[in-house]
C-alpha cells in the first residue's frame, strides 16, 4: 500500500511541476492558447508508445477503499488539476465562477485520457480540446466577458 502511495505521490509531484512550469511559461498567452497548451501536452502523452492511461484514474479503479494511502495522492493530484491548472486558466480569462468551469474542464481532461486509451488513438484529446474551448467561451458569455 505504501509503495503504491509513494509511486502516485512521486508521479503527482512530477506532473504538478510540469503543469506549473507550463502555466508560468504561458502567463501572457490568450486563455484559449493556454487551454491548447494543456491539451497539446495530453496529446503528446497519449501518443507515446507506452501510453496506458492516466495513472491516477487507473489506480483509483483499483483502490476502492477511501482510506487507502494511495487515495490521498490521487485526490491531491485531481484537486491540483481542477483547482490550480484549470482554475488558473479560467481566472486569467476573466471567468468569475472558476469552480464550475474548472470541474467541466477536468471532465474533458479525464474523458480524453480514458477515451484515448479505449480507442487506441488520440482523437478524443482533440474533441476534448474543442469542447474545452467551447466551455470557456460559454463561461465568458455567461459572465458578460470576452476571451482576450
Amino acid at each position: 500500500d505504501e509503495l503504491v502511495a509513494t509511486y502516485l505521490k512521486g508521479r503527482g509531484d512530477l506532473y504538478r511541476d510540469e503543469w506549473t512550469r507550463l502555466l508560468e511559461d504561458r502567463t501572457g498567452d490568450p486563455p484559449e492558447e493556454q487551454l491548447d497548451a494543456i491539451f497539446d501536452v495530453l496529446a503528446a502523452f497519449v501518443a507515446a508508445r507506452n501510453f496506458r492511461g492516466c495513472p491516477f484514474s487507473n489506480a483509483a479503479a483499483e483502490l476502492c477503499e477511501p482510506d487507502h494511502p494511495g487515495r490521498v495522492a490521487i485526490d491531491e493530484y485531481r484537486r491540483f488539476v481542477r483547482d490550480t491548472l484549470f482554475a488558473t486558466v479560467a481566472a486569467r480569462a476573466g471567468v468569475t465562477e472558476t469552480t464550475a468551469l474548472s470541474e467541466k474542464l477536468q471532465l474533458m481532461y479525464d474523458a480524453s485520457l480514458a477515451a484515448s486509451l479505449a480507442d487506441g488513438h488520440g482523437a478524443p484529446v482533440e474533441r476534448a480540446r474543442e469542447t474545452a474551448r467551447l466551455l470557456l467561451r460559454v463561461a465568458l458569455d455567461e459572465d458578460g466577458s470576452d476571451v482576450r
